[in-house]
């Protein structure tokens, strides 16, 4: 794939079928699907590199000397094995989990990037606080959403170093027994009631479809209806909550075997 001769400013690629690409001068954003990684990049500039799905197993390609930006997005364990033969630009990393756990397969290969300074973790459950290796040049160190055991043990450990982590989002092991699995965790870091509430319906849903002794469409319907009850009276749900619903009724629509396009023709999401 020569897209060489382009203006391209972002790109996207997907399919194992590709193995090569050459990159415009001006491109700024490369996106890669996890599923289908080509072999080599050849690129005459810098640009941030996203992966999507960089599960265990992810290999990235060589050619990645001008990424100073990479962003790795996973289900539930992402790996940085990848990084291993990183670019050596690289300075900023960024893993989002999608899905928990939460786990981070391949870390003891990042003590080798000194030039890494920026390290932000989304969704980083799975995590403890000596998950990641001794980084040298670390100086920024942000985690949206971990245990609170992991987040004392990184305040402990960092507490003489050069980085003094932001975290946010810890939630303690017994709440997350319970509500791991559970789309609407992390409203408890905005709004503890609503979290609540939304987590119960959620809850509620998922073992009523389970029983199999209902009209699935009703238990969805009566799921849908609680919502509406907290954006009334509660936490009014802004466009990201909302699509937060929309995305956890189409699942649950789906694991009771409801058409997903019959389930949007009765809710207006």
């Amino acid at each position: 794939m020569d897209l060489s001769g382009t203006a391209l400013a972002g790109l996207r690629v997907s399919g194992p079928a590709v193995s090569l690409v050459r990159l415009p001068a001006a491109l700024q954003r490369l996106t890669l699907d996890g599923a289908g990684l080509p072999d080599r990049i050849l690129a005459p500039g810098r640009f941030w590199l996203a992966v999507d799905g960089a599960g265990v197993g992810t290999v990235l390609p060589s050619g990645l000397d001008q990424v100073p930006v990479a962003d790795l997005r996973g289900a539930g364990t992402v790996s940085v094995a990848g990084l291993r033969e990183a670019p050596p630009g690289l300075r900023s990393l960024r893993v989002r989990w999608q899905r928990p756990p939460g786990e981070l397969h391949g870390a003891a290969g990042l003590a080798g990037l000194d030039g890494l300074t920026v390290v932000e973790l989304s969704g980083a459950y799975g995590l403890d606080a000596d998950t990641l290796p001794d980084l040298p040049g670390l100086r920024v160190l942000t985690v949206d959403g971990l245990r609170a055991s992991a987040a004392a043990g990184l305040r402990r450990r960092h507490r003489r170093g050069g980085v003094r982590p932001a975290l946010r989002g810890a939630k303690s092991d017994t709440w997350l027994a319970a509500n791991l699995d559970n789309p609407f965790r992390d409203w408890a870091d905005d709004h503890p009631r609503a979290a609540t509430v939304a987590c119960k319906a959620y809850a509620d849903a998922v073992r009523a479809i389970a029983a199999n002794n209902a009209d699935p469409r009703q238990i969805l319907l009566t799921m849908v209806g609680r919502f509406n009850t907290i954006h009334a009276s509660l936490l009014a749900l802004d466009t990201l909550r909302r699509e937060q619903v929309g995305d956890a009724v189409a699942a649950l629509a789906g694991r009771a075997g409801v058409p997903a396009d019959e389930v949007f023709e009765v809710f207006d999401f």
